[in-house]
C-alpha cells in the first residue's frame, strides 16, 4: 500500500525475535508492511502464554503508532491500521465497482444518443451508403405519379396488375 508508514517497524522486530528465541518452535516473519510471530507448532500452554505475553508487551511499546496488534489462530501479529487482505479487496471491488458503473452509464448514454437519431441519420451513419430519402430494405425508388392524378400505369403489382 502507497504511504503506509511502516517506521513502527524497526522498533517493534527486535521484540518478536526475543519471543521467538526464548519460545521454541515458533517463527517471526516479516512482511512489507506486518511482523507476524506463528506459534502453531509450538508447546500448547507455554506458547499460548507467551503469545498473550508479546501482544501486551506489543500494546504497551508500540504507543502512538498507528498499528493494530492482534492475537489469534495461533500467531501474534501487528500492522499498520487498514492493512489487510480484507482491507485490499474492499478497496479493489470498490475500484471494480466504480469502473463498472462508469462504463454502464457510457454504453447508457451511447443507446440513448442512437436511439435519439433520426431512423436515416442512423442509418446512413452506420452503413455510411443511405441517405435519409433511401428505403432501409433496399427497395427501388417508387414511380412519380403523373402532375394529373392518373396513375402512369394500369398494371399496378401492389394491386394485382390488370387492366383498368
Amino acid at each position: 500500500a502507497e504511504g503506509v508508514d511502516d517506521s513502527w517497524m524497526a522498533s517493534l522486530k527486535p521484540i518478536f525475535k526475543y519471543f521467538e528465541a526464548r519460545t521454541p518452535e515458533t517463527l517471526t516473519e516479516v512482511q512489507e508492511h506486518t511482523i507476524t510471530w506463528h506459534y502453531c507448532d509450538a508447546a500448547d500452554e507455554f506458547a499460548d502464554v507467551q503469545a498473550v505475553a508479546l501482544q501486551s508487551h506489543l500494546v504497551k511499546v508500540s504507543g502512538n503508532a498507528p498499528v493494530e496488534v492482534g492475537l489469534d489462530m495461533k500467531r501474534v501479529e501487528v500492522r499498520p491500521y487498514g492493512v489487510s487482505k480484507g482491507a485490499a479487496i474492499s478497496r479493489i471491488l470498490e475500484q471494480l465497482s466504480a469502473r463498472w458503473r462508469l462504463e454502464q452509464r457510457v454504453e447508457s448514454e451511447e443507446r440513448l444518443a442512437r436511439l435519439t437519431e433520426e431512423p436515416g441519420e442512423r442509418l446512413s451513419r452506420r452503413s455510411g451508403s443511405l441517405s435519409p430519402d433511401d428505403d432501409p430494405f433496399g427497395r427501388p425508388p417508387r414511380a412519380q405519379e403523373p402532375a394529373s392524378g392518373r396513375h402512369a400505369s394500369s398494371t399496378s403489382p401492389r394491386c394485382g396488375g390488370g387492366a383498368g
